[in-house]
């Protein structure tokens, strides 16, 4: 079904249609925030737990986004958690296009992963991960039961985060197979 482009309706649909999608790109990355950041303490925590005396030195090597990580000694929140983990995203995104590219020049066609399959790559080395911390503190003798909560409370926020991203991912894509399929872009 091809719509008129000149009717007005359809102006007026497109523009609710592109900021629908913008809504839901804010909404879902405003769910991975919670999960990058829960996961990013619990790894922190067993890396720590694991080894006490971890070395950061290899944070020089993101001096580039920010220049306090030159330092030996500094300390780090929220933000700085997040621009390592944008950095690293770009970096990850770069190699991956360049890898799509290579297979398209090969000749192979395209490597695609539902939604589903997504979630489940995730979802599983969230879990895994989790997994490690519980047995941490199952054998460490320095800490309490009290870390079974906490640890239980971060892997829901972790776990409905990634389903908040990847059921919005899903919404957006949805939505832009509509304005497609009636050729509204």
């Amino acid at each position: 079904m091809i719509i008129d482009p000149a009717n007005k309706a359809v102006s007026v649909i497109k523009k609710i249609l592109f900021i629908v999608q913008l809504f839901l790109g804010f909404l879902k990355y405003s769910c991975l925030a919670p999960a990058v950041l829960s996961f990013s303490a619990v790894l922190l925590f067993v890396v720590l737990s694991i080894k006490p005396n971890f070395s950061f030195r290899f944070l020089a090597y993101f001096s580039i986004i920010n220049s306090q990580f030159k330092n030996e000694t500094f300390s780090f929140g929220t933000k700085e958690i997040l621009e390592i983990f944008s950095f690293v995203g770009l970096v990850c995104t770069a190699v991956f296009f360049i890898v799509k590219w290579a297979i398209k020049k090969l000749g192979r066609s395209e490597i695609r992963f539902s939604i589903k399959v997504k979630f489940f790559i995730f979802g599983t080395a969230v879990s895994l991960l989790y997994f490690l911390a519980f047995l941490v503190v199952i054998f460490s003798k320095k800490l309490d039961g009290n870390f079974y909560f906490v640890f239980g409370v971060f892997y829901l926020v972790n776990i409905s985060s990634l389903a908040g991203y990847f059921f919005l991912t899903f919404l957006q894509n949805k939505i832009a197979f509509l304005a497609e399929k009636y050729q509204i872009q």
